[in-house]
């Protein structure tokens, strides 16, 4: 190749780099299937927190059962002690 083909084709390459960055940038355009594919994505991440949140109220009622059950069952065994204790007094009493 000659100096002077050479000169002509990085002239060339250095007057498009100048006119590719003169030349605002286009917005992309969006297709329907992008768009699709968009709303997909943020759908099933919703879905995933709703789920997620599900579950933690769940596990939340669950473990408020857990605790609630605790309590009435210490309620009835305290009863059942003071149902004992009452009993004993009375049989104490008749004697």
């Amino acid at each position: 190749m000659t100096i002077q083909k050479k000169s002509l084709i990085s002239t060339l390459n250095t007057t498009n780099k100048a006119i590719m960055a003169s030349t605002p940038a286009e917005t992309a355009s969006v297709t329907p299937a992008t768009k699709n594919a968009a709303s997909r994505v943020a759908a099933s991440r919703v879905a995933a927190s709703r789920v997620a949140a599900s579950r933690v109220a769940a596990s939340r009622v669950a473990a408020s059962r857990v605790a609630a059950s605790r309590v009435a069952a210490s309620r009835v065994a305290a009863s059942r002690v003071a149902a004992t204790r009452v009993a004993a007094s009375r049989v104490a009493a008749k004697r």
